[in-house]
């Protein structure tokens, strides 16, 4: 037990400390957490201020394709990859 308890402090010094922005979702898309750095990105103060779900972020963010045309949510990468399909070159 003290094992998976040094592990998961480090994991956790590993995710608050990085300089990117990460972001956990589960598999029905609610959001599980958000680093200090996603949250910046994202204009929230604290985690109490974000949304709870991934669909809640479409009235705030308009992601787009390589070519400027906007996703539809479904297309968004944490939305696909809650539904389980793998992809490259994003």
């Amino acid at each position: 037990a003290s094992d998976a308890l040094e592990k998961s402090a480090r994991l956790e010094t590993v995710i608050s400390t990085m300089t990117e922005g990460v972001t956990f979702i589960d598999n029905t898309g609610q959001i599980i957490r958000m680093n200090e750095e996603a949250l910046k990105l994202h204009g929230y103060a604290s985690i109490s201020d974000m949304p709870e779900f991934l669909v809640d972020y479409q009235t705030d963010f308009v992601l787009e394709d390589l070519e400027g045309n906007p996703l539809p949510m479904e297309q968004w990468p944490a939305s696909r990859v809650v539904r389980g399909e793998s992809f490259s070159g994003f």
